[in-house]
């Protein structure tokens, strides 16, 4: 993602990017090049995990593979690439890009992949058709780059790794005010933060600050047909691994566990961005210094917290975590009747 200008504590969304003054210090993305229908990518692995000793600014590291397949009878000689950006923010450095400690092995071999900047008139990849940009996230300022050859009808395996931040809000963050037009709508009764108009004396999820990672796959548009099978996980952080409640994985069709997130597709077509929002800290009635841990407080909240997660599959113990912290008796009655349903549901496969 790129972000631009903000405005102190408070966050707006423009057309294909958060504006916003918090930090932003990268994020993921599929493996790209220009349209290439001679090779099909058969199949992507992703997985993000987090650094909860939170040392440095790049707290989140990808361990990414690929399997790339040649269609032709030829041998395909071309240069592959690995989106990157500048960051924007408290610390940052604007003029240095946020992927960092990037690697790049092909079939096992170490390779060196060289980082250059892209021209706003030359951007590589499906978001630019007939002079028209579609809605996706992507616009890139650089990329790493390597070249690649494929063998008649043979496969390739390329692994990248790299370590980037995020982003975190420093001032009140409704999400579901200010997703990015590449998500999917996410319904009203899904919006288990806006279940029920809250008095003073309650507490508001709307009013927190909010972090967020992503992972850009709709790159893998460039190659040819659909992506054979994806699948993307990302590691929930210690502090949020017992507060279910205060995640926002996007697109739905996750299976949520204990300490993490996976998306699988088959036959994938991706249109949208992968993403996970999170709250880092929740505004109390009476500003104590310390957040509380707390369930829902409505009935309402839980069970528009069931409809967004009914096109996922919720592990009970996730389920029995949450249930746990909710001291409302309905609440929880509501979220024990949807657990055996929630836990049974399959995640998406498209």
């Amino acid at each position: 993602m790129r972000f631009i200008k903000l405005i102190l504590l408070s966050l707006t969304l423009g057309s294909v990017s958060f504006a916003n003054d918090a930090s932003f210090v990268g994020d993921g993305a599929t493996v790209y090049t220009n349209k290439e229908s001679r090779v099909r990518m058969a199949k992507e692995t992703i997985v993000i995990t987090y650094d909860n000793e939170g040392k440095t600014r790049t707290d989140w590291k990808a361990d990414c593979t690929f399997e790339f397949e040649n269609l032709s009878k030829e041998k395909v000689k071309l240069t592959m690439g690995f989106p990157n950006w500048r960051g924007f923010g408290d610390g940052v450095d604007y003029r240095e890009y946020v992927i960092k400690d990037f690697t790049t092995q092909v079939n096992d071999k170490p390779v060196t992949a060289e980082l250059k900047d892209i021209s706003k008139k030359n951007q590589l990849g499906p978001w630019i058709s007939k002079g028209k940009k579609s809605k996706s996230l992507a616009t890139f300022e650089g990329a790493y780059v390597w070249p690649v050859e494929i063998e008649p009808k043979g496969r390739l395996i390329v692994k990248n790794t790299f370590s980037f931040g995020g982003f975190t809000s420093n001032g009140p963050f409704d999400v579901f005010d200010h997703m990015p037009p590449t998500y999917p709508k996410i319904k009203k009764d899904f919006q288990f933060w806006r279940a029920k108009k809250i008095t003073e004396k309650d507490i508001d999820f709307a009013n927190a600050l909010v972090g967020a990672v992503a992972y850009i796959t709709t790159t893998g548009q460039t190659w040819s047909g659909p992506i054979g099978e994806a699948t993307i996980t990302f590691d929930i952080p210690k502090r949020l691994a017992k507060k279910p409640h205060f995640l926002i994985p996007l697109p739905q069709g996750y299976h949520l566990q204990e300490n993490k997130i996976t998306w699988h597709f088959k036959n994938y077509s991706p249109k949208e961005e992968i993403a996970l929002y999170f709250l880092n800290h929740v505004v109390t009635p009476d500003e104590a210094p310390e957040e509380p841990t707390f369930g829902f407080q409505y009935a309402e909240q839980a069970k528009a917290w069931v409809r967004f997660s009914s096109k996922s599959r919720i592990d009970p113990k996730v389920i029995d975590q949450l249930i746990e912290l909710t001291t409302n008796p309905d609440a929880k009655k509501v979220l024990s009747r949807a657990k055996d349903k929630l836990a049974a549901t399959k995640t998406q496969t498209l």
